[in-house]
């Protein structure tokens, strides 16, 4: 079990440092995010183990929005490759529309 919470959270400081460290492009950093996003699901899932009820809420309140966050970065990263031709974050200049 402590083995298994070590794993998730060096999981989720992978891909906030990946985050943070590699954003030329806008799909690694969806990528990461939802790399984060699996992590703090499954920590949630084993630390409340005994409570059933509040696990289930807790865990489809986080995949709902893992959902949402997943389904409006797929919009923006459609919406930006169609206007600027490329998904690299480095040439976007969102206020010179």
């Amino acid at each position: 079990m402590m083995f298994m919470n070590l794993v998730l959270v060096i999981m989720f400081s992978c891909s906030m440092m990946g985050l943070t460290m590699n954003r030329p492009h806008f799909l690694t950093m969806l990528l990461c995010l939802e790399a984060a996003m699996v992590s703090t699901l499954m920590l949630i899932v084993i630390k409340n183990h005994q409570n059933p009820a509040i696990m289930t809420t807790m865990a489809l309140t986080i995949i709902t929005m893992a959902v949402c966050e997943a389904s409006i970065g797929l919009s923006l990263l459609a919406s930006i490759t169609r206007t600027h031709a490329s998904d690299t974050v480095t040439n976007l200049n969102l206020l010179k529309c």
